[in-house]
């Protein structure tokens, strides 16, 4: 984590220490490596910091937003947060189908819309609705 953070700093001396995709950007990836380390209580504190900031300076339909919704969505589930982790999950969808629906269809976000479907079905598993897994 130490590394992590030395290495935004060196970011942050490039652009302007606000830059909201520097920060934005470095509270996901802190996120990833909090949720790999098990540090589920920081993780969400940090995909939600990511998730605040970038609102403020994407459109609502980005895939950016998906992601870090997605992200989020895991690390409620881990935490035992259900009924929250199904809401991220479904922000997410919305924000997929969208993309999906459009002009320009590329396979990353069918990937990344698989995994978001996944990870909704286990939640519905989990409250057992199979019907809806």
């Amino acid at each position: 984590m130490k590394c992590f953070e030395e290495a935004t700093e060196v970011m942050m001396e490039c652009l302007v220490e606000d830059h909201p995709d520097i920060v934005g950007t470095f509270f996901a990836k802190k996120g990833i490596v909090q949720c790999t380390l098990d540090q589920l209580e920081e993780a969400q504190q940090s995909f939600e910091q990511s998730l605040n900031i970038r609102q403020h300076v994407l459109d609502s339909d980005h895939l950016e937003l998906a992601k870090i919704r997605n992200n989020l969505g895991c690390v409620m589930y881990q935490r035992g947060q259900l009924v929250d982790a199904l809401e991220c999950f479904t922000a997410s969808l919305n924000i997929q189908r969208k993309w999906l629906e459009g002009p320009i269809w590329r396979e990353s976000t069918v990937f990344d819309t698989s995994v978001t479907l996944g990870n909704t079905g286990k939640v519905f598993f989990d409250r057992n609705d199979n019907k809806m897994s």
